[in-house]
């Protein structure tokens, strides 16, 4: 699944299967850590976590 840097906004892919709520990934284009926001089916990065970060998505 495509997701898009919170910090550069570079697309980058991410295996929904593997990453639960709350892991942290690396963005590839610029090596900032963020963090996975899930809702459903879902999901994003952000550069902060917290529980509210994955409420209130389109």
């Amino acid at each position: 699944m495509k997701v898009k840097c919170a910090k550069c906004e570079e697309p980058f892919e991410i295996d929904p299967e593997i990453y639960e709520e709350g892991d942290s990934v690396e963005c590839p284009a610029c090596g900032v850590e963020l963090f996975v926001a899930r809702k459903g089916k879902k999901i994003n990065v952000v550069e902060t976590f917290e529980e509210e970060d994955s409420e209130g998505w389109d």
